[in-house]
């Protein structure tokens, strides 16, 4: 076979895809072109349409916005930190007045319905917002369940 015929041999069977790489290559390098242009142009002109001043009081206005973000994170933490260390201290409350009440022999199911409830108020007077006008000055009143004691059965 001659040099010609090869050629045309191997053109004829990867033609397609020698021009696939081809258009491929092409498109790779203009956008590695492009990419590498338009990069230092945006910098440098964003450096020279800025001044100092600007900058500075920009780089202040972000500093107060970040801490006044972070005291409002913290001013939430500390509320949450102080709505667990009631509910912790209303459960242990719970505990012994139940543990009290089974000592003396006596139900403990009603207490614990008054206790669920105090629990829940609790809840919903964290939950009420401190600018809320619906909620804002209104006492939280927990009314206390009545127990009724029910005699035991005759047996015959």
């Amino acid at each position: 076979m001659t040099l010609p015929s090869t050629v045309a041999v191997f053109l004829s069977d990867y033609g397609w895809y020698l021009l696939f790489l081809a258009v491929g290559v092409y498109l790779l390098i203009q956008h590695l072109s492009k990419k590498r242009s338009g990069g230092n142009e945006s910098q440098s002109a964003s450096a020279v349409n800025q001044d100092p001043a600007s900058v500075a009081r920009r780089q202040e206005a972000l500093e107060v916005s970040r801490q006044r973000m972070q005291e409002e994170l913290n001013a939430r933490a500390e509320e949450f930190k102080e709505k667990q260390k009631r509910l912790e201290e209303e459960k242990r409350r719970q505990k012994i007045e139940m543990w009290e009440s089974m000592k003396e022999g006596k139900s403990f199911k009603g207490n614990a319905r008054v206790t669920q409830d105090i629990i829940l108020c609790l809840e919903m007077e964290e939950e009420r917002a401190p600018g809320d006008p619906a909620g804002e000055g209104l006492p939280l009143v927990v009314d206390e369940v009545k127990v009724r004691v029910r005699p035991k059965p005759l047996t015959l």
